[in-house]
């Protein structure tokens, strides 16, 4: 058993009290520091002064120990209460408490059957004190578990066991609403997504949980109006992401019925990491048209782009799509066309373009180097593409994004 240091007698004048407190064992259940309080009425500031373990109070009544129990639990005392008298209204209250912390002692006790009382309340205070820390060592790691949980969650997998933790943390995660996840590709990436990242807080009601990394964040809320949550996404694109700033956003619901968390999540993750040929800003939900997702094109479109992503640092075009999928070159053109409102060359070379952007962030390859890396073989024509896409050369944009690396 874990020692327990202090015991505070709350005593008005009661020789019986102090009769089996001298006689009782209080070193053997690891009792080592005693404190009196005679006045009733002082027992609060006397916990407050002395921080007991173990309260031991002599009352004359029932209705004396419950006004104390009340004072001591609205005061947030968290050891143990053994009450000397009282009645049998206090030992029923007692008996039904003991869980909390509470116990009886008769008048007609001996110092052995105190003794065990007390052995009952150390037990009582050393388990708590054991709850205490381990409590004390969730919050210390709070913002880890919440990074640990919301990256797993991202990874596909939700980890019921950080959900636990984070519900010891007071972070209830919603039975439904929306998952908002949002990627930022181009300059000023940590400020422009800590920015998006508090707007959409602040626009979310309800029940709100989230994290926000160097380049994305999700956001998981119990505010269920998607159409309110994209808007939030293009007004803040519309004042913040001028130029060559790239943020994407997906959204999507969830609730038991129809599509679990880690589901909506992997969604809106998909909806704002596989738009392969939009705009590099903008904000998708699960009903717009132009996605690039495979499950929400036709199986040809959706394996020609999955061909795209697979194969774009090589030379391959819609034809040798087309050969690979079993079809005439003018029927997936026409499928793209008809499915995305774009074509299958026009899909790859803006995807080639979001590629070299990372390389080029990453300040880790010569402009020649990233232009083969991803499927150019003329780094002239590659520059004067990359231009034409983002405003910018790509020297100019490897530079930005350097100054913005060391800002």
């Amino acid at each position: 058993m874990t020692n327990v240091s202090k015991l505070l007698i709350v005593n008005d004048a009661d020789k019986r009290v102090e009769e089996l407190c001298k006689n009782a064992r209080l070193g053997a259940v690891g009792i080592h520091t005693t404190e009196r309080c005679d006045v009733l009425g002082s027992a609060i500031g006397a916990v407050h002064v002395y921080k007991p373990d173990i309260v031991l109070a002599s009352v004359s009544s029932a209705a004396e120990g419950f006004a104390l129990s009340e004072q001591l639990e609205k005061d947030g005392y968290g050891g143990a209460v053994v009450f000397f008298g009282g009645g049998d209204a206090l030992r029923t209250a007692c008996a039904a408490m003991s869980r909390g912390g509470y116990f009886y002692l008769d008048r007609n006790a001996t110092a052995a059957g105190l003794t065990e009382k007390l052995r009952d309340g150390a037990d009582f205070a050393a388990e708590r004190k054991k709850l205490h820390r381990a409590a004390d060592s969730i919050y210390l790691g709070a913002p880890r578990i919440s990074s640990e949980y919301f990256s797993e969650l991202l990874g596909g997998a939700d980890s019921g066991f950080l959900r636990l933790q984070l519900g010891v943390l007071g972070v209830e995660l919603p039975s439904s609403g929306c998952a908002v996840y949002c990627k930022t590709y181009d300059l000023h990436t940590e400020e422009l997504t800590e920015q998006c990242y508090n707007e959409y807080k602040n626009a979310c009601r309800g029940e709100t949980a989230g994290e926000r990394f160097a380049d994305e964040f999700i956001i998981v809320t119990a505010f269920r109006d998607v159409e309110t949550l994209k808007n939030v996404g293009k007004d803040f694109i519309a004042r913040n992401c001028a130029g060559n700033d790239g943020l994407v956003v997906g959204i999507c619901a969830f609730s038991p019925d129809t599509c679990l968390l880690a589901a909506a999540v992997a969604t809106a993750k998909a909806l704002a990491t596989e738009n392969i040929f939009l705009p590099s800003c903008g904000v998708y939900t699960d009903s717009d048209r132009l996605l690039v997702h495979a499950k929400k094109c036709k199986r040809l479109v959706g394996d020609a782009l999955k061909l795209i992503r697979e194969h774009y640092a090589e030379k391959i075009s819609a034809s040798w799509a087309a050969k690979r999928l079993f079809v005439s070159p003018s029927h997936l053109m026409h499928e793209f066309k008809k499915e995305l409102g774009t074509t299958f060359n026009d899909c790859l070379t803006k995807y080639r373009i979001l590629q070299a952007k990372e390389l080029l962030g990453a300040n880790s390859l010569r402009i020649n180097e990233v232009a083969r890396a991803v499927g150019f073989t003329d780094a002239r024509y590659f520059g004067t593409v990359f231009k034409e896409i983002t405003g910018v050369s790509p020297g100019e944009y490897a530079r930005r994004a350097e100054d913005a690396a060391h800002a």
